[in-house]
């Protein structure tokens, strides 16, 4: 938080997880509280990515850092919004032009302290699919889970929290 306070600019950059950023995002911004309308505080940007194949979906988190950032009293410079990332670690170098566009709009924000508005726009693409684009998903994921194979299933396994798949921490024992 010290080092928040004293920046001149930051970006806080997230992954979206099916509609959620994660908790240890939600907490850093709790920590923020005690800066809520601070003069000075610095500019603020965000970066998002999620599994998303669609930016629609990324969307509404836009609009919850333009209101966290007016509640902290800093100037908004904008939400980055790249979906369709969850192929990126499985086929990093047939997606090199996502890492090449991250590159691109860091050196731009270095030089400017602001997001090149072209780049965004191309970086947020699709906004959403076209129907034939949707069609052609809902059928490859019929295909999909009627293998019994869930990709999410595999990806629980192979990190060995599969039989943790229901595990509820939080939930208070009656």
């Amino acid at each position: 938080v010290q080092a928040f306070a004293a920046a001149e600019r930051a970006l806080l950059a997230h992954p979206l997880y099916t509609d959620a950023m994660p908790g240890l995002v939600k907490g850093f911004i709790e920590e923020l509280e005690p800066l809520c309308g601070r003069d000075g505080n610095p500019d603020l940007g965000f970066i998002v990515q999620s599994g998303f194949g669609e930016a629609e979906h990324s969307q509404f988190v836009a609009r919850y850092h333009d209101k966290l950032t007016r509640r902290l009293g800093c100037r908004y410079l904008g939400t980055v919004i790249k979906p369709n990332c969850e192929p990126v670690q499985v086929y990093t170098k047939m997606f090199k032009n996502v890492f090449e566009e991250f590159y691109q709009l860091g050196e731009h924000f270095g030089e400017t302290g602001h997001f090149d508005q072209a780049l965004l726009q191309q970086m947020a693409k699709p906004e959403s699919f076209s129907a034939p684009m949707r069609l052609f998903w809902r059928s490859m994921w019929k295909i999909q889970n009627s293998t019994g194979k869930s990709y999410w299933d595999e990806k629980l396994k192979a990190n060995g929290a599969y039989e943790l798949r229901f595990f509820r921490p939080y939930h208070e024992k009656e």
